[in-house]
């Protein structure tokens, strides 16, 4: 059963491709998460009962100055509703529906340390090969790996790290000594 993000986040997507904006609203999407995701409390702003409609809509402001309101509308219908939390749920599904329809996987590529953007970019381009697929991925960091790299992409994991070696031994050895 589809939920209602996926509902609002398809019709946006279908506008979107009826009126040649995909790209835009695509670039609107990933702010929105960003800025969901950098702001803390901004949903308990945009919730609360004591900040007026004009207040709430107001930090939309940039959003509004948008040739095509479609996405401007549904944040202010959104935020009339109630339904204002559902925003960051709809403008991932939205990337979904763009990364599906234009063959573009999204994915994790985790290391010890930030990796450079010439290295992800190379690493982005094996998968391209290997997946037949456009490929993403953001880099994030585990000290824990010790060494190398592990990546998620397209439901499958690569692990290349040495904790991911050092594990793979440890169970070698101990099945060893359970078989003696």
């Amino acid at each position: 059963m589809e939920n209602i993000e996926h509902s609002y986040a398809t019709a946006l997507y279908d506008i979107g491709l009826e009126e040649k904006l995909t790209e835009q609203y695509l670039l609107i999407s990933k702010t929105i998460i960003e800025l969901f995701a950098n702001l803390t409390g901004l949903n308990e702003y945009l919730s609360s009962p004591n900040v007026s409609l004009e207040e709430k809509k107001e930090l939309f402001a940039d959003f509004n100055k948008i040739e095509n309101k479609h996405y401007i509308n549904l944040v202010f219908l959104l935020i009339e509703d109630k339904q204002i939390r559902k925003l960051t749920s709809i403008a991932k599904a939205f990337i979904e529906l763009f990364n599906e329809d234009n063959n573009i996987v999204s994915g994790e590529v985790w290391s010890t340390y930030g990796l450079e953007p010439e290295t992800i970019k190379k690493m982005e381009d094996k998968f391209e090969t290997i997946l037949k697929k456009k490929v993403h991925l953001k880099n994030f960091i585990n000290k824990e790996l010790i060494a190398g790299v592990k990546v998620n992409l397209d439901g499958k994991t690569w692990d290349k790290t040495i904790r991911s070696q050092i594990q793979e031994l440890s169970k070698e050895l101990k099945e060893g000594t359970n078989n003696e």
